[in-house]
């Protein structure tokens, strides 16, 4: 069974996740599965005292998947079978599949009193199968959870009516490669093309939000798709996910594009690299290089990348997109959605109309999709005619909080009922209905220092608060020390020139009322040495 996952890690952050994995494999499976898992051996990287336990033994990796893991008497697990009831209702019911566990029986042991959750969600767990109305009126039934869910479930979201010009696709990253089996979901964003109003909005999910699982029970959102596939779900994992998002949220996509982590380097590498404007310093441990054996301690080292305008190849976009040692998974999904900006803006140069064709292709083996051809054509307008104010990015992050499992201490994100309906909706949103992007101000950014590209790090910063900002190269004099704002709109009020101020962090003093009522643009920045790329950090 060693082909689920293996234990064999670098650091503790990195062996608490896979046993973390093992559990939500299910409990039947996890205590075999961490008894035939090679040890912790590489913790010369990590002066943890767990650390350094996990490498002397894979024992303590059994006994923890036992006790953590709650293995129980019966050993069963369930997939989805969709029927209609004689009422013509839609039903999805329990398939029991027999697993046979060949770990020894736990012995007992004692259990600390775990801390308190940092958040406790109101109501009662219930057994009672949930539902949710259908387009048609018809009720959809779902199985009874077989596992007792450890908060209740919530009711089904209602259903977001999309605007027929607004084509959604479900972004996935897969932590399948080479040398690992496993294909949990790493990266989750619902993209929403407007192709009318040349727009892009984008949602990314964090991997731990805790949702309810259609037909199964209350789990993390990246384990929809893999329990899917493994338990034969119709449709599979991608329907079985597909599901979860429209009952927890009431999203409902139109195509899903899914790509490993080998698939994710060669389509970056396809297109000749990207680049990416990074804000804030990153440090965090890399192979020195991509063949080498991941599971060689002595083929890592500790890696930092400077902020700035960097051109990455596929093995630095993915480091950069999955990097979490010195920074949260929600600021990861922010880099993933940048590498995202990044390829479109890539795209603006490529020659889409008469390469789609070829690089269609090229990628075809390497990115699970079923978008066809055309449905690629009907979006190239919208990649060549897209300003970069009009490609945005939100968190589900903004309506989550803390909450630990009261039965495994599980770390997980618990959405807020009240707060996703809001942010759901600004998915599919007109631009117009953006506050500063309605004014379709002209920002010109100017860099003013000899640091390289930041112009285009600070039209980025601009570009994710909806101004539409363009990178117009350095100035003469590279010796600016303070960042400027030259407002020419003539304007006192209802202008973007406080947004911008706000943002860049300029001083009143130094935003400069110049009346032109010939302007070509209605603002331009101009970059100074004083300009701090990662406030806060």
């Amino acid at each position: 069974m060693d082909w689920w996952y293996s234990c064999n890690s670098w650091t503790l952050a990195v062996a608490a996740e896979r046993m973390r994995r093992l559990c939500h494999l299910g409990p039947h499976l996890a205590p075999a599965v961490a008894a035939q898992a090679k040890p912790v051996n590489n913790c010369a990287m990590s002066a943890s005292p767990l650390c350094r336990i996990l490498k002397a033994s894979p024992l303590v990796l059994y006994l923890a998947a036992l006790t953590a893991c709650q293995l129980p008497a019966a050993p069963q697990s369930y997939a989805l079978i969709q029927t209609e009831t004689a009422a013509g209702e839609t039903s999805l019911t329990p398939l029991s599949v027999s697993i046979t566990s060949h770990a020894p029986a736990p012995e007992k042991t004692s259990t600390p009193t775990p801390p308190p959750p940092t958040a406790t969600p109101e109501g009662t767990p219930s057994p009672t199968p949930p539902s949710r109305v259908l387009a048609d009126g018809s009720l959809l039934t779902y199985a009874t959870p077989p596992r007792p869910p450890v908060t209740p479930i919530p009711p089904a979201a209602a259903p977001v009516i999309a605007p027929g010009h607004i084509t959604t696709v479900l972004v996935l990253g897969s932590d399948q490669r080479a040398g690992r089996r496993g294909n949990a979901t790493d990266t989750i964003i619902v993209v929403a093309v407007n192709r009318q109003a040349n727009a892009v909005n984008m949602l990314s999910i964090p991997r731990d939000t805790y949702v309810y699982i259609p037909g199964w029970t209350m789990d993390r959102v990246n384990t929809a798709l893999i329990r899917g596939e493994v338990l034969g779900v119709p449709g599979g994992g991608i329907a079985l996910l597909r599901e979860t998002l429209l009952y927890n949220f009431g999203i409902e996509v139109d195509y899903y594009a899914r790509v490993d982590f080998d698939g994710f380097k060669q389509v970056v590498d396809t297109v000749g690299g990207v680049d990416v404007p990074v804000p804030c310093e990153l440090t965090d441990w890399r192979l020195t290089s991509p063949e080498l054996d991941i599971n060689d301690p002595a083929n890592w080292e500790e890696y930092t990348l400077g902020a700035g305008l960097i051109h990455m190849d596929g093995d630095l976009a993915l480091w950069y997109a999955r990097s979490r040692l010195s920074t949260s998974d929600f600021d990861r999904n922010r880099r993933q959605q940048q590498i995202l900006r990044a390829l479109w803006r890539k795209s603006q140069g490529l020659d889409l109309v008469s390469n789609l064709p070829a690089l269609w292709s090229q990628l075809d083996d390497t990115v699970e999709t079923d978008m066809q051809l055309p449905d690629m054509v009907a979006l190239v307008p919208v990649a060549l005619t897209i300003e970069g104010g009009l490609v945005r990015g939100r968190n589900l992050s903004e309506t989550l909080s803390g909450w630990r499992t009261p039965d495994t201490q599980a770390a997980v994100q618990l959405p807020d009922l009240e707060k996703v309906p809001r942010l759901v909706e600004w998915l599919y949103l007109e631009p117009g209905v953006y506050a500063v992007a309605s004014e379709a101000s002209r920002i010109e950014v100017l860099n003013g220092t000899t640091y390289y590209g930041w112009d285009t790090l600070a039209a980025e910063h601009l570009g994710w608060e909806g101004l539409s900002a363009i990178p117009a190269g350095e100035t003469d004099q590279p010796d600016q020390q303070h960042t400027q704002i030259f407002d020419y709109t003539g304007q006192v009020k209802g202008t973007s020139a406080a947004v911008l101020a706000r943002v860049l962090n300029v001083p009143a003093e130094n935003v400069i009322l110049q009346p032109d009522p010939d302007r070509e643009v209605d603002f331009r920045v101009i970059i100074g040495y004083d300009y701090d790329s990662c406030p806060g950090r």
